[in-house]
């Protein structure tokens, strides 16, 4: 692969790459580093070019709200060339925030809360969407409504969750999503960043640096996004860095309720997550994912009963 990527590289850039390094991340995309001179850029690859296929309308609308979002300097979705579609992005100095924060100061961690939160409004203020979900930017999404795409995910997840941690389990889930609806009801098609978390946030000497991958964004609540960078946080780094979940919280005022659903909403992330990691076969994590699970569904339960 490294050979085909060095190729598309001479001939997009017309430079010889003098370093091709494999990033370590992504669920859906291949990810290279390349140094070519003194400047470094990025490419994505996927044997799917639907993937990309609203890559470049999204970064022009997200830029065109002033949010830090790279330049793409080329991109090919034909597959004529090459057996994967490509894009080619300017790269955006820094590492993901998963990487930086456990040695941020609780300064910066608050710098960056509130900084994310404002892009997130930002972005809140484009146009409500005609329907719920992950979609590109002004699309339509496939959900009448957000309690349709949490039943949905909720759904899809079901064999994960009864073969992992129990049929009962799985009901509880059913049963606090029932005591939640009229919350999910209420929600409106607002756009947010539903990846800008642990991962996608650039961190660059303890401030944002930029935002990556928009292959697409989502309808609905932006609390959802605030629960995928709790549960990454609770798996991967040291507890004092919850301090940067709570600042998120707190620059977004939450009130008690909407603290339960943030609890909820990780649950499904931890679905998600462990779909992942069955594959994997990484007992350690799934061990973890587990723990925080039963934890939550516990937590979650108590305070929607007692409220009742």
């Amino acid at each position: 692969m490294e050979s085909k990527i060095r190729n598309l590289v001479i001939d997009n850039v017309n430079q010889n790459p003098l370093k091709i390094e494999k990033m370590n991340l992504g669920f859906t995309n291949k990810v290279y580093s390349v140094k070519v001179g003194k400047d470094e850029i990025i490419v994505r690859t996927n044997n799917s070019p639907e993937v990309f296929k609203k890559l470049e309308h999204n970064l022009k609308k997200l830029k065109e709200i002033e949010l830090p979002v790279p330049n793409i300097l080329h991109i090919d979705l034909s597959k004529n060339n090459y057996d994967f579609a490509y894009v080619i992005l300017e790269k955006i100095q820094g590492r993901d925030l998963r990487y930086e924060i456990e040695k941020m100061s609780i300064s910066e961690m608050k710098d960056v809360a509130k900084e994310i939160v404002e892009y997130q409004r930002i972005t809140m203020n484009l146009p409500q969407g005609e329907g719920f979900g992950k979609c590109n930017i002004g699309e339509k999404g496939i959900f009448n409504n957000w309690a349709e795409f949490i039943e949905n995910e909720i759904t899809q997840l079901k064999s994960i969750f009864e073969d992992v941690l129990g049929v009962s389990y799985f009901q509880n889930i059913v049963r606090s999503f029932t005591l939640l609806r009229e919350y999910f009801n209420k929600i409106k098609p607002l756009c947010f960043l539903d990846e800008a978390s642990l991962r996608n946030v650039i961190i660059n000497k303890g401030k944002i640096e930029g935002l990556i991958d928009f292959d697409w964004i989502c309808y609905g609540d932006p609390l959802y996004n605030v629960a995928l960078i709790q549960i990454g946080t609770l798996l991967h780094l040291d507890n004092k860095c919850m301090y940067y979940v709570e600042e998120i919280c707190k620059q977004w005022g939450i009130n008690k309720h909407e603290r339960i659903v943030i609890d909820f909403y990780s649950i499904i992330h931890i679905g998600h997550f462990l779909t992942f990691q069955l594959k994997m076969n990484n007992t350690e994590i799934i061990n973890k994912l587990k723990y925080i699970a039963e934890k939550l569904n516990y937590k979650i339960l108590a305070e929607l009963l007692i409220n009742q």
